[in-house]
């Protein structure tokens, strides 16, 4: 089980769009009072001018924003925060089903929901093969296939495995903020210029 899986409830995998549901996030994205750091990322992301309130039409500029504001945030988190980055189709009551990049620092979270179609155009054609032990690998891939959603270690690839997913985790900020600002799918939503759906703030 991922370790979203444990946070936010079960998820099962939609293999047509290497999908993950998530059955009763809602209610464990709602509990409880938003701690200081919720409240100052979403200060950060106000100052950038980013749309939090549910229903805004949110710019295309607003992605870009959004990242470089969270990437203050968690410099502000100092040593040993762990770092968190996960892509994916994720449904829930309030968006439905979208694409979402979900960055975690501090226990915060920001999900940045895009329109599946975006998803499936910038994933049609990624590839990624499974790495060999101590080859220094950073990201964990989560393969479709005919067995499912096999996580790995990987590396992108001209040829190999369609991904599901990417998950990258770290505790050394200016390593993770590289290696996020160098995935295939950040890349892509900002040299593409991807209008978001919305974005929602919330803590563990």
């Amino acid at each position: 089980m991922r370790y979203w899986d444990a946070l936010l409830g079960y998820r099962t995998g939609l293999l047509t769009v290497a999908a993950v549901v998530s059955l009763g996030s809602a209610a464990a994205r709602a509990a409880g009072p938003a701690p200081t750091s919720a409240a100052e990322l979403r200060a950060l992301l106000v100052g950038a001018q980013v749309p939090l309130a549910r229903g805004a039409t949110a710019p295309a500029s607003s992605f870009p924003a959004a990242w470089t504001a969270f990437q203050q945030f968690a410099r502000d988190g100092g040593p040993n925060t762990v770092l968190r980055f996960e892509f994916g189709v994720f449904e829930s009551h309030f968006w439905g089903t979208s694409f979402e990049v979900q960055l975690q620092s501090r226990q915060v979270h920001l999900v940045v929901h895009f329109p599946v179609a975006a998803y499936l155009a910038i994933t049609r054609n990624l590839r990624a093969t499974p790495c060999v032990p101590g080859s220094g690998c950073v990201f964990r891939c989560f393969f479709t296939g005919d067995d499912g959603l096999v996580p790995h270690a990987c590396r992108v690839a001209a040829d190999g495995y369609r991904v599901g997913d990417m998950t990258l985790t770290g505790r050394q900020i200016t390593a993770w903020i590289a290696g996020v600002a160098s995935s295939p799918v950040v890349r892509a939503l900002l040299a593409r210029h991807v209008r978001p759906v919305g974005f929602e703030v919330w803590t563990e």
